[in-house]
């Protein structure tokens, strides 16, 4: 039997993501070194995949978030989600067989059937990526 899962919205993540920046800004300023650097530099520092949901085995997840990292970065200068989501099923259709989907976008909800312990749905920065096999 199949799982259903179903998610919305990106509003907490962005709530979530602007206090731990402000927290960060809190910590280097009572430490005294501030560093110089834009708001943009700044959050690629900060920024890190952070797992929503998932019911992968950790060394899948890790794998997973490797590929969704490496596939985001490199086509989020020209916001080409569909090249990364191309990126992305075919890696992980290599990777681990057949049959893998994957959905990007930065707001979006979700209804899926999915086989069990083969999904993850990650946002990164500010976008959300869904992965699944069916």
């Amino acid at each position: 039997m199949s799982p259903n899962i179903t998610l919305f919205g990106r509003k907490a993540f962005i709530a979530l993501s602007e206090d731990l920046a402000e927290t960060a800004r809190c910590a280097m300023a009572l430490v005294g070194t501030v560093p110089e650097i834009s708001e943009a530099e700044f959050r690629k520092v900060i920024s890190k995949p952070l797992i929503k949901s998932s019911d992968m085995p950790p060394e899948i997840v890790q794998e997973a978030v490797e590929i969704v990292t490496m596939s985001v970065d490199k086509f989020i200068n020209v916001k080409n989600y569909e090249a990364a989501a191309q990126l992305i099923k075919n890696s992980m259709d290599k990777k681990f067989g057949a049959s893998w989907h994957c959905a990007i976008g930065e707001g979006f909800g979700f209804e899926i059937t999915y086989q069990q312990r083969n999904m993850i749905y990650i946002f990164y920065g500010q976008i959300g990526v869904l992965t699944f096999k069916c």
